[in-house]
């Protein structure tokens, strides 16, 4: 990252050049020397770059990360709790389906006004299908939402209108006690119609067209990395602490170790696993509980994974117990369902504890003789003329124990033979969303705090169901269940997912922990819900 470190080497000539400064002061004057300050920049890596940084169109928490600091929603998400952002106020219909929030004054990163405009622009954007974003269906709770995207209503149809420069007017099918959550989330966030427009592929690869209106602004991207400074209009510029965040795009675990025992990196996340005992015990771990389930997704339009028995042999046949205590060596913890733990139902109910363990062992061990049964059931005995599938992941050595690991799993319990294949995180995202592969890695974290975050990505026409599993009971529960409140809600929702769990289209693996080395003279360290860093409170001491 030659600009970084060119960049890196002038500060710390400007730091020497102070304290030359400092010592002739102490020495004419008497005055003793002070310690030198820590430089206030955080050095954190992203592992990959970014296929897209256009809050509009991404779908993964990498470029989330940066669109979190250069873009603010109509909330902000401060450690879990949601705090006012572009929005001042807001007010709610009795009937909970329209609510009104009133701007504050606030500019975008050039200096010029934001209004309401602008998000009616950037969520009707979200909901149009040519722009096929990641995240249109958290959009479908919009009055017509789903209905534009599906090329059935027009953009003004959708329930989203700015009155006037600072109140906008949104309107929902049905009453959603979650939206507010969904307004700082970052499909949500602005994004401003002549910077798009002048090139809708191209404005958010450049830090020279990457306006937002957020605390950051990009000043420099590349194929290394990234810097980010406080920007200097943003509306609360005066409370943002930190002034220069650094990321970098280091793809193997054990570079990014030896980047940050060298210095070079000042967080750590991504170290190999064999290193789990070691650095557990560094001063400065930290395991973040997240709203997350990691699982490998089956391929349902595939012989012979097309057979329930198939995929539920799959499923009994992982020891999950020894894929958390034995290969990722962490505090993670075995999952029997496809929604995380954590998330309450309206009775306050551990939702994912509560609706059942769907023939796995909640502790996690493999139930190898029921896995060999069905598989005998469905015409394959021990194994026998089971073709040969390929496990596909993306790149990383954590990725690659656990495929490996789980393999072997297979071999040992079934008889059958899977191979593993890695591919680079963009092409490994075009051939999972595109249906080109046997079974594949996959992972989602809870965009806001309820079950449905989970429940609605395997609708029919959702475009993270990537089993490509269709279900027309399923989605009508899911439909339902936007219709009802309380315990109605809930009944709809533990039902729906006992169709998708009970016909198995995903293998459950584990529920992570976000594990970190974060040193102890960093205060301020902030995460969202959706789990990622916010820097911006951050100060080093």
């Amino acid at each position: 990252m030659k600009a970084i470190c060119c960049v890196r080497k002038g500060i710390r000539l400007a730091m020497c050049g102070a304290l030359a400064l400092a010592l002739l002061v102490s020495v004419l004057g008497g005055a003793p020397l002070g310690a030198a300050q820590p430089e206030q920049v955080i050095r954190y890596n992203l592992t990959t770059e970014p296929k897209t940084l256009d809050p509009t169109i991404n779908g993964d928490l990498i470029a989330g990360y940066i669109i979190n600091h250069c873009f603010e929603g109509l909330l902000r998400d401060r450690n879990g709790k949601l705090v006012p952002g572009i929005a001042e106020s807001w007010d709610v219909s009795k009937d909970g389906k329209t609510y009104t929030f009133h701007l504050r004054d606030s500019k975008w990163s050039d200096g010029k006004p934001l209004t309401a405009k602008d998000f009616e622009y950037a969520w009707k954007r979200v909901l149009d299908p040519a722009v096929a974003s990641a995240y249109a269906s958290v959009s479908y709770f919009i009055k017509n939402g789903e209905a534009r995207y599906n090329g059935e209503a027009k953009p003004e149809d959708i329930g989203v209108t700015a009155k006037d420069d600072r109140t906008l007017v949104v309107e929902l099918e049905n009453p959603t006690p979650f939206f507010l959550q969904l307004v700082a989330f970052m499909a949500y966030m602005p994004v401003r119609s002549d910077i798009v427009e002048k090139a809708p592929e191209k404005w958010a690869l450049s830090a020279a067209t990457y306006v937002g209106n957020g605390p950051y602004v990009m000043k420099e991207y590349g194929a290394a990395g990234l810097v980010m400074e406080k920007n200097p209009n943003y509306w609360d510029v005066a409370s943002v602490k930190l002034p220069r965040i650094e990321s970098s795009f280091i793809n193997e675990a054990s570079t990014e170790l030896a980047a940050f025992e060298n210095g070079d990196l000042n967080i750590l996340e991504n170290f190999p696993t064999a290193e789990m005992p070691r650095m557990s015990k560094t001063k400065g771990f930290v395991a973040y509980p997240q709203i997350t389930t990691y699982f490998y997704t089956v391929n349902t339009e595939r012989k012979p994974l097309n057979d329930v028995r198939v995929r539920k042999a799959l499923a009994l046949a992982v020891d999950r117990k020894a894929l958390v205590e034995k290969v990722l060596q962490g505090v993670d913890i075995p999952a029997i369902n496809v929604v995380a733990q954590g998330l309450l139902d309206s009775a306050g109910k551990d939702f994912s504890k509560t609706a059942g363990n769907f023939g796995m062992d909640p502790a996690g061990n493999a139930r190898p003789d029921e896995a060999r049964k069905l598989l005998a059931e469905a015409g394959y005995p021990d194994g026998k003329g089971f073709p040969e599938l390929t496990l596909l992941y993306n790149t990383s050595e954590s990725h690659k124990q656990q495929a490996e690991a789980v393999q072997e799993m297979w071999r040992r319990e079934l008889g059958i033979s899977v191979k593993l294949m890695n591919q680079e995180w963009q092409v490994f995202l075009e051939s999972r969303g595109s249906g080109n592969y046997d079974l594949a890695r996959g992972h989602w974290w809870g965009d806001y705090a309820d079950p449905m975050t989970f429940l609605d990505l395997f609708t029919s026409k959702a475009s993270s169901n990537w089993p490509r599993w269709k279900n027309a009971e399923y989605d009508k529960l899911i439909e339902q269940s936007m219709l009802l409140s309380g315990k109605e809600r809930d009944d709809a929702m533990y039902k729906a997912n006992a169709v998708f769990m009970n016909d198995m289209p995903i293998v459950p693996l584990f529920y992570p922990t976000d594990d970190f080395v974060i040193p102890e003279n960093m205060k301020g360290v902030e995460r969202t819900l959706w789990s990622v860093f916010y820097f911006g409170n951050t100060t080093i001491e």
